[in-house]
């Protein structure tokens, strides 16, 4: 009894001793080097420049693991949002495989020049050059679409809501306007080889360039079908009343 008392001592020393120098050989990963590559996957993860960006570290744990760190791996499970309070998947890869998981939080936003409303601007209306101006600045929430950055990118489009004075303008804010609006009156054309006839009708829907939309002939009263052209023309498919 008192040898394989001996032999559990010893085993359970041995098991202490190996835990002990795992410790004292285990290696901890630097904070600086966790902060550097979550901030190299930030900055491959979005159109903004380095230097336009802010990032502050809000948790980034002390982490340990056995022998020499070879190497560290960044992720994220939503790739999608760029901007705001951001979590990053971390993982330490260190000697015979032995890899170490945790999580690091970051605060992100940027700053950017930007084209926002020269004055409150109505839904429905279409955004002319005196409408908006740039400003710069700073970009913390997360857009579905970026804020636009080029004022002719603004000019010409129609706003889907109203924007008050000084208000960013974001690209999900604003759409083509239609070329042929409901209820005007537009040139009906029928094109036959090499014939055309044309006649005038009612437009019953919007509708922008390249689109099948309704138009009532005003001389017959039938309702046709026709694409709409650049210059207003619908042109009618024949066969369509």
């Amino acid at each position: 009894m008192d040898e394989l008392k001996m032999t559990r001592l010893m085993l359970s020393a041995s098991v202490a001793l190996l835990l002990l120098a795992s410790t004292l050989c285990a290696e901890v990963v630097p904070q600086g080097k966790i902060e550097s590559a979550v901030r190299q996957k930030i900055v491959n993860n979005t159109n903004f420049k380095r230097e336009d960006l802010n990032i502050e570290f809000i948790r980034v744990p002390k982490v340990s693991i056995p022998g020499k760190v070879h190497r560290i791996h960044v992720s994220r499970e939503d790739s999608a949002r760029d901007l705001g309070r951001l979590s990053f998947l971390v993982t330490a890869l260190g000697d015979g495989g032995v890899k170490k998981r945790y999580w690091v939080t970051a605060n992100v936003s940027a700053r950017a020049t930007a084209v926002c409303a020269a004055q409150s601007l109505k839904a429905g209306s279409v955004v002319r050059p005196g409408d908006v101006l740039l400003r710069e600045r700073e970009i913390r929430g997360n857009f579905s679409k970026r804020p636009v950055t080029d004022v002719k990118f603004a000019v010409g489009k129609r706003l889907k809501r109203g924007v008050p004075k000084g208000k960013m303008l974001t690209t999900e804010m604003l759409d083509v306007p239609p070329t042929v609006k409901r209820r005007s009156v537009v040139r009906l054309e029928a094109r036959i080889r090499s014939l055309r006839v044309s006649t005038l009708g009612e437009a019953l829907k919007d509708g922008r360039a390249g689109d099948l939309i309704p138009v009532r002939n005003i001389a017959s009263r039938k309702t046709v079908y026709g694409v709409v052209q650049e210059d207003v023309t619908v042109v009618v498919l024949v066969g369509s009343d």
